[in-house]
């Protein structure tokens, strides 16, 4: 009895089909490192064992093990050079380890026969962005937006490679497209403001802190951002209302991180000519 029950046991491992369902157990336990095994131990068994191959492709790549899927993605595109997956995760490994230009022409050829495949799209305008392309990546996620996929990350991307560029206006077109698909994130109001600023538009950055103060109040530098916002107004204008109100917001900085020198700084300036008048100690 215990013969045969070792003997089925052994034949059981000896099946591919049982180390790539352990594989898959393992992997969706999050547990990449066993998985990768089972998987690799099934290729051992049946080396053209195609959903064995793309499982420890997508268990390597899950575990972060680019430098070894690589290989592993090379030879599933020149077993299947026309499947879309495929060539996509091996366009992710190219720019994982960090062979951009191969990782550039396959977005591109990619591209060229499935245009409208965003989110290679969007990984190509990513990798333009990172290595200072930026015209490249400003074209790229342009396209995106235009996709109609209406993703604030796009938008925020594009408007800062227009910020970079020296295109203010434009990267406050879509810093303001951004607040409209999220408008309870503080962090795409404040880019709003910044590129309001830069674009001399220093009442709509002001506008657009205040609506970032809204929704965190706790943020020192929304606070100090808005001081600086009226100190400019201030300056402008030469009104001292805006000279007090920057002081005001100043002192809502000190008041939330006390250790604010440079802040402390400003107060120590302006805060005396403003009404009621800042003393240091307060």
């Amino acid at each position: 009895m215990y013969s045969a029950a070792a003997s089925a046991l052994a034949e059981l491992n000896a099946l591919p089909e049982t180390h790539v369902a352990a594989g898959l157990r393992a992997q969706q336990q999050r547990q990449y490192a066993l998985a990768t095994d089972c998987f690799a131990r099934a290729l051992e068994l049946e080396p053209a064992n195609a959903p064995a191959l793309r499982c420890l492709s997508d268990a390597l790549l899950a575990g972060g093990r680019y430098q070894e899927a690589l290989p592993i993605c090379e030879r599933i595109v020149r077993a299947d050079p026309g499947s879309v997956p495929a060539r996509f995760n091996l366009a992710v490994v190219l720019s994982r380890v960090r062979r951009f230009d191969q990782a550039e022409m396959a977005y591109l050829d990619l591209l060229a026969e499935h245009g409208d495949y965003v989110q290679a799209r969007y990984n190509l305008a990513s990798l333009y962005q990172a290595q200072g392309k930026l015209a490249e990546a400003a074209e790229q996620w342009r396209l995106v937006v235009e996709s109609g996929s209406d993703l604030p990350s796009a938008r925020a991307a594009l408007a800062e490679a227009y910020m970079d560029m020296g295109k203010p206006e434009a990267a406050m077109d879509q810093y303001a497209e951004a607040t409209r698909l999220q408008p309870g994130d503080p962090v795409a109001w404040a880019n709003l403001a910044e590129a309001a600023r830069a674009a001399g538009s220093l009442g709509r950055a002001v506008l657009a802190v205040q609506k970032a103060i809204h929704l965190a109040p706790q943020d020192p530098d929304l606070w100090k951002r808005l001081g600086d916002y009226q100190l400019e107004i201030h300056r402008g204008t030469g009104k001292r209302e805006f000279l007090d109100l920057a002081v005001v917001a100043w002192s809502k900085t000190i008041e939330l991180d006390p250790a604010r020198k440079d802040v402390l700084e400003l107060l120590r300036t302006y805060g005396p000519a403003s009404q009621p008048a800042w003393h240091a100690g307060q």
